[in-house]
């Protein structure tokens, strides 16, 4: 069986949706695949459901908005009137993202579409992606044909299997001069976490305090820890929680991550067991949280360096501005050290080295260590990738390769109609 289509995007998450809909909604036939049986990434998959980081601009805003006016959980304002941090049921996210998908008529998803390998030519002395394999329960595989595709499925495989160059790890302080990087590299990533929900059942009184890890949020009210007498004073009964963190070998090896999850499950077991005997149900995220995998090298790397400039370039097509949030073992900055101005992503880092027919979206963008533990979060990497959306729609109708388009021409049509992105230095 053979397909075509004006645009493939791999991965429907946090960026690869919006990918989707922004090439959709600039004009091509999309095809967005999900390996996974349902849309949303993190939020449906990991349970990380409350929206981290600024700004929200775009398709990504849209998300939030549609998740407040109809699925918002119940909860008053706090103390000074205003709600802290909002968070939402995944089955929430599937509903909004079935919805904003389904209202695009050039848009098909493919669930259950497991991309074994990019079809690869060879054209102007470089790799050309223009396509890819998707397996078939036979064993066979499907053919699918398309000018531009966009990797945004988390761990850049992909990409590495078209050629394209990856960094993994923590990059030595000589790499790129940054304050924070170790002399030395290493293959070090930051921690992954299992997340859970928890509810009360029954009338049986006591303290979440006691659990072995308290890192969770009240529905509107924000941490715990910040205010633990206020806490149990509300008693709210729904949360949120950060169940545990554990340190993978290798985020890259399927085995290695098998086994960080295993890990997981016995850490939380404890709490888990002690909620059932406080008359609280858990739900726990079907998937452990990957934060950190391979980094694709662009045509820029991003670095703290830049995110500390707070420049934005002539071809910025997104904008992050959420703190460095290193989740690295014995590893703790300052609240003075975490802390950048918003700053601008270039277009050269949704563009691979080397490789054309191919656009980076999501955690795989060019980036350094540091800068990718602000440029992680789904606010961030989902702008990026509805400007690669728009890139590849605009490649597939001109027949150009990425590295070849105007920026001006991709941040023209962002920051226009039907994309409404923000790409201004104080976004709203």
């Amino acid at each position: 069986m053979k397909l075509s289509t004006d645009v493939i995007v791999v991965g429907a998450g946090a960026s690869g949706i919006p990918a989707a809909v922004a090439a959709a909604r600039t004009g091509a036939s999309v095809l967005l695949l999900e390996d996974d049986l349902a849309l949303g990434g993190a939020p449906v998959d990991n349970y990380i459901t409350m929206p981290c980081g600024f700004p929200r601009s775009g398709i990504y805003a849209e998300i939030v908005s549609a998740l407040d006016a109809r699925h918002r959980l119940p909860s008053k304002p706090n103390a000074n009137g205003v709600r802290a941090e909002d968070w939402y049921l995944p089955w929430a996210y599937s509903v909004v993202l079935d919805d904003l998908t389904s209202a695009e008529p050039n848009l098909r998803v493919m669930c259950g579409a497991r991309v074994t390998r990019p079809i690869v030519t060879e054209a102007a002395g470089r790799p050309r992606v223009t396509g890819v394999f998707v397996a078939r329960p036979d064993g066979s595989e499907m053919r699918i044909d398309a000018p531009v595709v966009i990797d945004a499925a988390g761990g850049g495989d992909l990409s590495v299997q078209a050629g394209c160059e990856e960094r993994f790890g923590r990059d030595a302080q000589s790499d790129f001069d940054e304050p924070h990087a170790p002399p030395a590299a290493d293959n070090v990533v930051q921690q992954c976490t299992l997340m859970f929900l928890s509810q009360r059942i029954g009338s049986r009184p006591f303290d979440m305090r006691e659990l072995q890890v308290v890192g969770m949020i009240d529905p509107g009210f924000g941490w715990v820890a910040l205010g633990p007498e206020e806490f149990v004073g509300r008693d709210t009964g729904f949360y949120l929680h950060w169940g545990c963190t554990v340190q993978p070998s290798d985020v890259r090896d399927p085995l290695a991550l098998a086994d960080a999850q295993a890990e997981a499950w016995r850490k939380i077991r404890p709490d888990l067991e002690y909620l059932l005997a406080h008359d609280f149900f858990a739900y726990v995220a079907p998937r452990l949280g990957v934060r950190e995998t391979r980094r694709i090298v662009g045509e820029h790397v991003l670095t703290e360096n830049d995110l500390r400039r707070g420049g934005f370039p002539d071809d910025t097509l997104a904008v992050g501005g959420w703190h460095l949030d290193l989740w690295m073992p014995g590893r703790k900055l300052d609240p003075s050290e975490r802390e950048v101005p918003y700053y601008g992503i270039p277009y050269r880092c949704m563009v691979p080295r080397g490789v054309d027919g191919l656009l980076l979206a999501g955690k795989i963008l060019s980036g350094s260590h540091v800068a990718m533990s602000s440029y992680r979060v789904q606010p961030t990497v989902a702008m990026a990738g509805q400007a690669a959306g728009v890139a590849a729609a605009l490649c597939a109708q001109r027949h150009a390769q990425p590295r070849d388009l105007d920026a001006k021409a991709i941040r023209e049509i962002l920051t226009g109609p039907g994309q409404n992105v923000d790409l201004s230095p104080e976004p709203a």
